[in-house]
């Protein structure tokens, strides 16, 4: 049974007929009832779910980040980021059918905005560290030397991520991250993203490739 708080022309909580009243965020909501599903087990479904899954488990090793890089998007309004993020990857982020759905790492954002992104965004693989750097002229007015840097660093095989949503500036072209001793030999997908300095607008992130850490040789150990 669905209460009326505030009166007749107050929210509504709880079921009233067909209508779930409730709150969230703060905000009054009212939703259909969910109907019932017959097939709950097809091979389509059970495919979705387990892409689902999957795609829930990397957004959960960043999610700190995602409330930065997801934050400023309009279709983030009266949504969490980490929700935007989820929906944003399950569109563009996933290949494949039914059993054969699986993350395409090239396609997936961990940040969406409308700030310029850098050019020529490359990275290169050291022992326990990794570096990224980037065009920046002064003469583009349509970035600032301000900017900071946000780099993403996702361990497929550990599914841990490293990140700084506060790096150096735009201006310094290039960072350097220090990458656990424990990664050593795993599989790396690299992300780079900017934001203002007043944190109110995000770039789209740039995928800048896939990486293997390197892992000290017999001979040298």
């Amino acid at each position: 049974m669905g209460k009326i708080s505030g009166g007749i022309n107050g929210p509504v909580i709880g079921q009233v007929g067909p209508v779930v009243g409730y709150m969230w965020h703060g905000i009054n909501c009212i939703r259909t009832k969910p109907q019932h599903i017959r097939d709950r087990k097809s091979k389509r479904q059970i495919a979705q779910r387990q892409c689902l899954t999957r795609v829930q488990r990397f957004m959960q090793s960043m999610t700190e980040y995602l409330r930065v890089g997801f934050s400023c998007m309009p279709y983030s309004y009266h949504r969490s980021a980490f929700n935007a993020a989820m929906s944003y990857n399950m569109r563009s982020g996933v290949k494949g059918k039914n059993s054969d759905m699986k993350i395409d790492y090239a396609h997936t954002s961990v940040a969406r905005g409308d700030l310029l992104n850098a050019d020529a965004v490359q990275a290169e693989i050291s022992l326990g560290r990794i570096k990224i750097s980037w065009n920046y002229s002064p003469q583009n007015l349509s970035v600032k030397a301000s900017d900071y840097a946000m780099p993403l660093i996702y361990n497929r095989d550990k599914n841990q991520s490293i990140y700084d949503t506060q790096s150096v500036r735009r201006k310094e072209g290039q960072l350097v991250m220090e990458l656990p001793e424990s990664w050593a030999g795993d599989r790396l997908e690299v992300y780079l993203s900017f934001r203002s300095q007043d944190g109110k607008h995000i770039a789209d992130s740039t995928y800048v490739g896939h990486f293997k850490a390197i892992r000290i040789s017999a001979e040298k150990s």
